[in-house]
């Protein structure tokens, strides 16, 4: 338990994670498949991500296990693990 709450006790590391699993190669815009983007601050601890071509937006868990959760992502990973 003490390992996986330094490696994931925040709600930023286990962010973190989820965008390292997700864009492993950097951010890809969901309809192009490719991309650069720049986050925006939307809302109380809420953050978006922007295409800078299309100008599409998505969260960080959209289209994932995690999208439509109320739970914080701590939560989650420590009910994975």
């Amino acid at each position: 338990m003490p390992e996986f709450l330094q490696c994931f006790g925040t709600e930023t590391a286990c962010a973190e994670a989820v965008r390292s699993a997700r864009w492993f190669e950097g951010f890809a815009c969901p309809p192009l498949r490719r991309g650069r983007a720049q986050c925006i601050v939307v809302g109380e601890g809420r953050s978006l991500y922007q295409c800078h071509t299309c100008r599409r937006q998505t969260s960080l868990t959209a289209g994932t296990l995690f999208g439509n959760a109320k739970l914080p992502l701590t939560r989650w990973f420590l009910a994975i693990t």
